[in-house]
């Protein structure tokens, strides 16, 4: 049965020649429509071969038709975030300021400066106007800057801790969002894990009892997504810097969050870390700081050279477009513009309400359930994982809120929602001014 099935497949040749396929061919090259014609067919061909049904022509084609739309559509697009959540990873995290976006399509369509001094038409360092702001910003002595959290990590443990030890708190031995583990971070960059003390007491004695002729770093890790409350106890980083320099090596911190200011929550700002004596410092752009995807370095000269110097700094670099972005969330921070993000955080109850009451008088006319109510959210990102926001949401009750939810996400543009039993919940602080007509027109779709 199979046999005949498999024998029946229609032909890569004859498929390419159907006039609904043709009808791509100024929109895909020919050698796409070739691989996914021929990667459609073979799919059929196993799924026989698993003894499923035969898929016909007609299914066939169909398919190949959906694979070349969803090639040439875009991925990325605009999304309504209604779930509160301000840095929310899965959805970019920090958002980005259609100002910045428009000034970098006035600047980077076609050529540009990125590593030219105009000056001398010289060869220049692409990221020495961004270092130089960093330090402005932080009080730092130099700074860095790769392309993400993780490689500023793995850059400072490769560069300074190759083949030696690195002691490290076992309580921060931590894992966040998509797999990465520290643990993992350190073994691969070639340096040895040395753990101290217990998952929620660590001592500074227990660094001192760790130190031998093998350690070359001593690194300590912001929790970033989970907070331990309790019995707990972790010596502080003027003790810990104390404890380095006595014994001639260098502190590093990985901060996370990047946050400029500190917060109730205890969040330190970047510019306190580096006072408490660190040696490097390491925080996320696309956090707290509300910049584009990067990893940033700040602190003494010595060490920051060091990284400079490594090999893998080229290869952790930095493009065109994320230097673009992040110059110009610097350059507002220096001169105290708020970012996207810090206006999100800064949302009055009263906006929100507001807004949330001006929802419900437009959305109960056309049948939909919907009520204000008090709602808290975290900041998200792996930020601040003990702070929760007051915000306004809207609840519309919709019976099935797994099926509303994936109708919404649906949409163009999407829209993301908490879901509950027998309702969806929107966070109105993450709505930009902009999405509030796009919003009201898509939750039309539940009525």
């Amino acid at each position: 049965m199979s046999s005949t099935a498999l024998a029946n497949l229609p032909q890569v040749d004859k498929l390419l020649k159907s006039p609904s396929l043709t009808s791509w061919s100024d929109r895909l090259i020919p050698r796409v429509q070739t691989y996914v014609v021929r990667k459609t067919v073979e799919e059929a061909r196993q799924e026989i071969l698993s003894g499923q049904r035969a898929p016909t022509e007609e299914e066939i084609t169909q398919r190949i038709l959906e694979r070349f739309s969803k090639l040439v559509c875009p991925n990325l697009k605009r999304t309504i975030n209604a779930t509160g959540i301000i840095l929310h990873t899965n959805l970019g995290r920090a958002p980005i300021g259609k100002e910045t976006l428009l000034q970098m399509a006035e600047e980077l369509s076609g050529y540009c400066n990125l590593e030219v001094d105009t000056e001398t038409t010289q060869r220049g360092d692409r990221t020495q106007q961004i270092e130089e702001m960093l330090c402005a910003l932080t009080g730092a002595e130099a700074a860095l800057v790769v392309n993400n959290g993780a490689a500023a990590v793995f850059l400072i443990l490769n560069a300074l801790s190759l083949g030696k030890e690195t002691l490290i708190s076992r309580g921060e031995l931590i894992q966040i969002g998509g797999g990465f583990r520290m643990p993992d971070i350190l073994l691969q960059s070639g340096a040895c894990i040395k753990e101290v003390g217990t998952t929620n007491i660590t001592e500074l004695r227990d660094y001192e009892s760790a130190l031998n002729e093998k350690t070359a770093l001593i690194l300590k890790v912001h929790p970033s997504c989970f907070h331990i409350s309790g019995h707990t106890h972790a010596p502080s980083l003027s003790s810990l810097s104390s404890l380095s320099k006595a014994r001639g090596l260098p502190l590093a911190v990985d901060w996370g969050s990047g946050s400029l200011e500190s917060r109730e929550s205890g969040e330190v700002a970047i510019s306190e870390i580096l006072e408490s004596g660190c040696d490097v410092l390491s925080f996320s752009g696309d956090k707290l700081f509300g910049a584009s995807q990067a990893g940033i370095l700040v602190g003494n000269q010595s060490v920051l050279g060091k990284l400079k110097k490594s090999p893998l700094y080229r290869a952790l670099r930095l493009g065109k477009l994320d230097l673009f972005v992040l110059e110009e969330t610097l350059r507002n921070h220096l001169s105290g513009k708020p970012s996207l993000v810090d206006q999100l955080l800064r949302l009055s109850l009263k906006e929100l309400e507001e807004r949330a009451e001006r929802f419900v008088s437009q959305l109960v006319p056309r049948g939909i359930q919907a009520k204000k109510s008090a709602g808290k959210t975290p900041i998200g990102g792996g930020s601040t994982p003990s702070e929760e926001l007051d915000s306004v949401c809207l609840e519309i009750a919709v019976g099935d809120s797994e099926r509303a939810a994936r109708k919404l996400a649906g949409l163009s543009p999407p829209i993301l929602v908490r879901k509950e039993k027998g309702k969806i919940t929107l966070d109105l602080r993450t709505l930009f001014p902009a999405d509030e007509a796009l919003l009201l027109e898509g939750l039309s779709c539940l009525s």
